[in-house]
């Protein structure tokens, strides 16, 4: 599927330039192939961090 093949490429790109709201979203739907998933937490991590400073 193409979204599966973006959601590939952006979790290569450490999900730059996303919003931990979109992260959110994105983990809800629930059907993510699990590296996709652990770089979207480490994502939404990176950003609560950032956030912190």
């Amino acid at each position: 599927m193409s979204s599966e093949f973006y959601l590939k490429q952006e979790a290569k790109k450490h999900f730059r330039d996303w919003t931990i709201g979109g992260l959110k979203f994105l983990l809800q739907k629930g059907e993510l192939q699990t590296d996709v998933e652990i770089e979207c937490k480490k994502a939404i991590t990176r950003l609560h961090s950032q956030q912190d400073l």
